[in-house]
Formats: C-alpha cells, sequence, structure tokens
C-alpha cells in the first residue's frame, strides 16, 4: 500500500510539473557551490558585480570594495604594444598580409576611495581582471567568475590564494628555455 502511495505521489508531482522545478532548484544550488572560494583555488573571497563608467577619452572608472572600503579605479587606456607593432597572417606560398591589430583592453590606473593605491587591469566587455597594489602594500587581484549570468567577479587578496601542491612546469626546465627569448629579426 505505502509503495502504491508512492508512486501516485510521484505522478501528481510528474504531472503538475513541480519535478522540473526540483531539477532547476537542484541546478541552482550546483552553480552556487561552484561560486565557492575553493572552486577558484581561494581560501577566501568576496563576490560583486564591479559598476563601471566609461568615459569619452577611453578612461573607465570602476568601483568595488576591497576588504569593506569603497573604492573606486580610475583607468586609463595603456597598451603593452610597441607603437610599430604589426600582426601579419603568412598564406600560401609564403605571402604574408599585415593585418589590423584589434584595440588594446590593456589599462593601468589609480585607485581612490577609502584606500589608495595603483592598478592594471584588462577590461573587455564586462570583463575585469585587475591586480591592484595598495599604498599599505597588500596585492588584491580582481577576477569574473567562470559561469555568472549577472557578471560577478571575484575579489581577493593574494594572501588568499590556496596552497596547491602544483609546481610550475619552467621550475625543471633547462637554463636555456628559461632564457628570454631574442627579438625577432626584420625580414
Amino acid at each position: 500500500m505505502p509503495l502504491r502511495r508512492l508512486a501516485r505521489l510521484y505522478s501528481l508531482v510528474v504531472a503538475i510539473g513541480l519535478l522540473p522545478m526540483a531539477q532547476t532548484a537542484a541546478a541552482s544550488q550546483e552553480a552556487a557551490s561552484a561560486l565557492h572560494p575553493a572552486a577558484l583555488g581561494l581560501v577566501r573571497m568576496s563576490q560583486e558585480t564591479p559598476h563601471t563608467i566609461a568615459a569619452p577619452n577611453g578612461a573607465t572608472s570602476v568601483s568595488l570594495t576591497l576588504d569593506g572600503a569603497r573604492v573606486e579605479l580610475l583607468l586609463e587606456p595603456y597598451s603593452l604594444r610597441r607603437p610599430s607593432a604589426q600582426a601579419v597572417i603568412e598564406g600560401p606560398q609564403g605571402v604574408r598580409t599585415t593585418i589590423d591589430l584589434p584595440p588594446s583592453k590593456t589599462y593601468r590606473g589609480t585607485v581612490r576611495g577609502g584606500a589608495t593605491g595603483v592598478v592594471a587591469a584588462t577590461l573587455e566587455g564586462g570583463a575585469l581582471r585587475a591586480r591592484i597594489i595598495l599604498d599599505d602594500g597588500s596585492n588584491w587581484y580582481v577576477q569574473p567568475i567562470p559561469g555568472s549570468a549577472t557578471g560577478e567577479h571575484a575579489i581577493y587578496r593574494g594572501a588568499d590564494v590556496a596552497e596547491s601542491g602544483a609546481t610550475c612546469a619552467a621550475d625543471g626546465a633547462p637554463a636555456s628555455m628559461r632564457e628570454p627569448l631574442a627579438a625577432p629579426q626584420a625580414q
């Protein structure tokens, strides 16, 4: 008898559409657990959607919170490319064609507000990746949270990166492979 009641209850749940809602709730819980700091290799972090305001000259202002202090990142465009940088595509029979480089997405600037310091960043769409060094010597990082539909970013101190036990592959490489490459010669 109890098995029949359970079967009827299950049929009722499926019939009135509660099963998809239960599956959606489970998926939401899975997504929320992905936002746990450990999922990003962190011990601790805060989450927020930075507020970005673009200025006509290419400058950008980003507001966010660092350890409870509201700050503003004043970002100016700063290309890491040499002025003579080019992108070249090599086609059939070795024919080279110069193409336009996409606009630079790198910035540098200052921090003002509840804390002061300097910042280096890339900004692409709503995704901000930044390193912030405050005048008190603390290092902060900002990065988009993968899969966040709301544009949330992880904000954390450098000291909050979890120890992973992993090593850099270059640590065991021969010295000749760790040397910087020489600049290519013009042809």
